[in-house]
């Protein structure tokens, strides 16, 4: 603070801090990679992101090793839906440890990109080692690193649900 007296000033120095604020940070619960057949000769791609703080996501900062290009900016197609979900206790306690405030706001990131390869071709090409593969999602806040479980690529388990 600079106090002007007379011809002399006194320039005093106040101690601040800066807090760190987790409540943005991305954080993904779970991942899963499904191949649709929209009609003959039309392949998507469509990797669904559930978790929080992902509707921020940068999507040319992003990495997919999937052992082809994926989430390209202009070829693909990004939808959020957002939703209030309870976590488990398990969930909350991992949040915290994040810095992550459990607000229950869950998001859904849905990624699709039209291919130009055949189901065929996708399946021969998709890379993944026993665990599955490595994403990492990047926000206008932070990235987080996320194994897509080996069941979960190619799995239509839960993809019924975006279908419509």
């Amino acid at each position: 603070i600079a106090i002007q007296s007379g011809d002399s000033s006194v320039c005093e120095a106040q101690p601040r801090s800066v807090q760190n604020v987790g409540w943005f940070y991305p954080w993904v619960r779970s991942a899963e990679l499904g191949l649709i057949e929209k009609s003959p000769g039309e392949v998507v791609l469509r990797l669904v992101l559930n978790g929080m703080n992902l509707s921020e996501i940068i999507l040319n900062e992003c990495t997919f090793q999937l052992g082809f290009p994926f989430g390209r900016t202009k070829d693909a197609n990004v939808n959020v839906i957002t939703r209030h979900e309870d976590l488990t206790t398990r969930e909350t306690d991992a949040l915290k440890q994040l810095g992550i405030p459990d607000t229950g706001n869950m998001e859904d990131i849905v990624v699709e990109q039209v291919m130009e390869m055949s189901k065929q071709e996708i399946s021969e090409k998709l890379s993944a080692s026993d665990h599955g593969t490595e994403i990492t999602v990047v926000t206008m806040f932070d990235k987080f690193e996320y194994t897509i479980p080996k069941d979960k690529l190619g799995g239509k388990s839960s993809l019924h649900l975006w279908l419509n």
